[in-house]
């Protein structure tokens, strides 16, 4: 009850018969806690004589749970014979700061027929108090008792807290304890409801046709609407709520920037002798001789590697014991390949044959050494998937530092409610300091959750295959494996890089990379606005709605079954007869046509009389 004595509307006026604010009284709804204006006040005539006027002090961090995001009310028209528990199913959704005039222009009622409709006790709900919304209402929190074992706040057995007098049908229901804070936002508001109670529909049905006129709310009009002592009041909230202002969310994004060394591999490709037979006679001596200046330049870079081995770079830096073993791999290797080169030179009529065969034993041995060359190249720093993941990084942890340290954002330093008011408006309205770094960081959530992986991807790949060739390589040359302070950084960025990218998904669930913390915040700062010390409190906070009877135009629809056994055998009477009538009308007109004939047959004279 303390949210019903600390609501605030500013004025309630129905023409001219006065205040109307002890008309006023709460209603519990599954949408939350509403309010019905009741006067019991006949109009007599329409026009805008007899108008509701309302003036409502909303705050605007007050949305409408389950209907829309915006902050704002939900006001519904109903018939005064409707009982409480069908107003709540519908409205027109009105924002503060406005002034809104709703003319009614027509009031429509639906009667059902009686099989079509019904009335039942459902919950705590009478007979007369039925109706389909109220059955719904009850169904779906006896669904949400089961399941969380507990009373939710929105339950339609509260109702009777908020009624002057016991209205509601006394019955027989399960006694439960109310939910905990924990209870209602992990069980009860996310429990999925699949009722199974029948529920018939309403058997009249009012609703009415209006029109919204809307507009801003004028400075200079308020002063009339407000007490005197506004400005105190306003100050007092001021006041009270800066001690409960709702803490914005926080969150922490930790990324790791790794030193990396790595060089490029450059594309290396072999090209190996290929005879393309044209059978063009013109074109063999000139295709052999391509090949013989081939094998002869192929004969003179094996003698050369052969006898000097111990000159080739690389194979010098190299220590005894490597040297040997790759001396042992590599001489018998170019020994062989010579001979197989002579035969070819030797035996040109059977070159393809014996090239297929020095082709089979050069790659035998080739794989290793561009497993070797891989090795090689392992440990510069412009390799391209190097460069890139860097680059991408860096600009991920350059804004990270600039957001945590260099200009750290007020956000993160205010903890337990202790957060100026002023300060937190000028820092993150549009133009705020602190709002522009937000976004700033906000532009590189898609490098962080996407981009980033296009890069990871090659560079582990890149690391792994190069840790990988050394392995074949020193199994190949029958060498131990030695461990290297350099191998045991490449093998820990390799698990860090397949870490990070298991870890990056999981920043789509963040709550501070979606984005929707930033949106909590702008509402904030707007609530912030609303309790400056200038009159936009007042344009922000005040709605003014007036409500009156355009016309009485009036609209009566009743419902009656499409068939009674009176219009049936109406019916079908009606359809014996159509086709009776039909038939002996055919019948007639087929004698009328045959007298006819047979008349003007004995009439005709002959042409020769």
């Amino acid at each position: 009850m303390q949210i019903v004595d600390e609501s605030d509307p500013r004025s309630c006026e129905i023409g001219k018969g006065g205040s109307c604010m002890d008309d006023i009284r709460p209603l519990l709804t599954p949408r939350g806690l509403c309010f019905v204006v009741s006067s019991n006040m006949t109009v007599r005539r329409p026009g805008p004589e007899t108008t509701l006027s309302l003036l409502l002090n909303l705050e605007v961090y007050e949305i409408i749970p389950g209907m829309v995001v915006d902050s704002g009310v939900i006001l519904s028209i109903h018939d005064s014979s409707e009982t409480l528990s069908e107003q709540f199913t519908s409205g027109i959704h009105l924002e503060a700061g406005k002034v809104v005039t709703i003319p009614i222009n027509e009031v429509r009622k639906l009667s059902r027929y009686q099989q079509y409709c019904g009335r039942r006790a459902v919950g705590p709900f009478s007979p007369k108090q039925y109706s389909r919304a109220a059955c719904h209402w009850v169904a779906t929190m006896q669904e949400v008792e089961k399941a969380c074992r507990c009373r939710p706040v929105h339950s339609p057995f509260n109702s009777q807290h908020f009624l002057q007098d016991d209205t509601l049908w006394p019955t027989k229901h399960r006694r439960l304890k109310p939910c905990t804070l924990s209870k209602e936002i992990e069980c009860a508001q996310l429990n999925p409801v699949n009722s199974s109670l029948a529920c018939p529909d309403d058997c009249e049905d009012v609703s009415y046709s209006t029109v919204v006129f809307g507009g801003r709310l004028v400075t200079s009009d308020l002063p009339s609407l407000l007490p005197g002592d506004w400005e105190d009041v306003k100050e007092s909230k001021v006041a009270e709520f800066q001690v409960s202002y709702t803490k914005p969310v926080k969150a922490e994004t930790t990324l790791l920037l790794f030193q990396s060394w790595l060089t490029p591999l450059c594309n290396f490709t072999s090209h190996l002798p290929c005879v393309l037979q044209y059978h063009v006679k013109k074109w063999t001596s000139a295709v052999l001789h391509i090949i013989a200046l081939q094998v002869v330049f192929s004969l003179l870079q094996l003698s050369v590697l052969e006898n000097r081995t111990s000159r080739s770079f690389g194979v010098k830096n190299m220590d005894a014991q490597t040297r040997e073993k790759v001396l042992d791999l590599v001489l018998p290797f170019i020994s062989e390949l010579k001979v197989c080169v002579k035969k070819i030179h030797d035996n040109v009529d059977r070159a393809e044959e014996i090239a297929s065969d020095c082709r089979k034993m050069f790659l035998q041995t080739y794989n290793v050494f561009l497993d070797a060359q891989t090795v090689y190249f392992l440990g510069q720093s412009d390799f391209p998937v190097v460069v890139d993941y860097i680059a991408n990084i860096t600009k991920v942890v350059a804004a990270l530092r600039r957001f945590i340290y260099t200009n750290r954002v007020k956000v993160l330093d205010w903890h337990d409610h202790d957060i100026p008011l002023r300060v937190f408006e000028s820092l993150y309205r549009d133009t705020g300091a602190d709002n522009l770094e937000i976004h700033e960081l906000m532009k590189l959530r898609k490098l962080m959750i996407s981009d980033i992986l296009d890069s990871i991807t090659p560079l582990t790949a890149y690391y792994e295959g190069g840790l990988r060739a050394r392995i074949n390589v020193l199994r190949l040359l029958g060498i131990e494996p030695a461990q290297h302070s350099s191998l045991s950084v490449i093998e820990a960025t390799s698990k860090c890089l397949q870490k990070l990218a298991a870890d990056v998904p999981l920043l789509k669930k963040s709550a501070f990379i979606r984005g929707e913390w930033l949106s909590r915040i702008q509402r904030q700062v707007e609530i912030a606005q609303s309790y400056s010390a200038t009159p936009q409190y007042d344009q922000v906070n005040l709605l003014h709605v007036k409500l009156y009877f355009a016309h009485f135009k009036q609209e009566r629809i009743v419902q009656e079954r499409s068939y009674n056994m009176f219009l049936l055998l109406a019916e079908i009477g009606g359809t014996i007869g159509l086709y009776v009538g039909a038939t002996l009308l055919t019948v007639a007109e087929t004698i009328v046509f045959f007298i006819e004939e047979r008349t003007r047959k004995a009439i005709v004279k002959p042409a020769y009389l």
